[in-house]
């Protein structure tokens, strides 16, 4: 039996190939023979120029093309058929998309699901909305693997993947929101001052929004204060996924918060896929973790 889990590219996970021996960073290692992984692209397009957020994406210079680009930028989310392609050769597909309030992927994944399964009715297929994004599906990636790793069956793998999706958080904090500006998800004014005032937003993932809990000014308090919305959340010592939109430094910060209190905590840091980037922007952290 093929078991596979499958993310859009709301996840900044990619798979670590056969042979390959660079460092794992966003790399998550599949046997390939019991369990397999699929990423399907979103595409991020700057006017008249489209991005393809697969994993050959020149994410750095995606970054400096965005910062250049002072036009209205949009996302869309995969098809039908991208989905379809992931699905294909699956036996039991576990998928995970990122928040259906900054992208319609969840509601095409789902139309591709019924598609599938109204082709190979034997076949099972559980798709969650993360109501997050980042490190949040990251968290839920491992551990899924985790479940198939240990040959449970398939209700079972979704009773205890959807108990552990609710004992994750999301919380970050950005410094720039130009682009929920540009998506009209944030006014225009708000958007302006938060620039003008050399304010960042610190926010956390909650009913499936984006929401800023506070706003500060500058940044040399960032890490500390990411941490302290963590605790406030429920963190007290679970594993911890950091990702980072060029800013290794300040989630290299946020992680010695976290083991100066729980040494022992397992933190994962990682770059961010096109996506993320997208909407993080340079110098955003974002941290899942577990509470409880």
């Amino acid at each position: 039996m093929k078991r596979r889990i499958v993310v859009d590219s709301g996840c900044d996970l990619t798979i670590l190939e056969k042979g390959q021996t660079e460092e794992k960073n966003n790399k998550i290692l599949i046997n390939e023979d019991e369990i397999s992984f699929a990423r399907v692209p979103i595409r991020i397009s700057l006017g008249d120029r489209e991005y393809e957020d697969s994993i050959d994406l020149d994410v750095k210079g995606f970054v400096k093309d965005m910062e250049a680009y002072k036009g209205i930028s949009t996302s869309s989310c995969p098809g039908p058929q991208d989905w379809l392609h992931a699905f294909s050769g699956a036996d039991e597909i576990f998928v995970i998309t990122i928040t259906g309030e900054l992208s319609g992927s969840y509601n095409s994944a789902a139309l591709s699901k019924n598609i599938y399964l109204e082709r190979h009715s034997e076949k099972k297929i559980k798709i969650w909305d993360s109501q997050s994004t980042g490190p949040q599906i990251s968290l839920m990636v491992y551990y899924l693997k985790e479940l198939l790793e240990q040959g449970l069956d398939f209700i079972t793998v979704c009773e205890r993947a959807d108990q552990y999706l609710a004992r994750t958080r999301l919380s970050f904090f950005l410094f720039s929101i130009d682009n929920f500006v540009k998506n009209g998800r944030i006014s225009k004014i708000a958007g302006l001052a938060t620039g003008l005032l050399d304010l960042h937003i610190l926010g956390r993932a909650q009913e499936g929004r984006l929401h800023p809990v506070r706003k500060c000014r500058g940044g040399a308090c960032l890490a500390k204060r990411l941490y302290e919305e963590m605790k406030e959340q429920g963190y007290q010592g679970g594993k911890v996924i950091l990702t980072h939109c060029f800013n290794e430094r300040q989630a290299l910060e946020v992680e010695q918060c976290i083991l100066a209190e729980f040494p022992n905590a397992i933190i994962e840091r990682m770059g961010m896929s096109g996506l993320c980037s997208y909407y993080s922007e340079k110098g955003g952290v974002l941290a899942g973790y577990e509470i409880g």
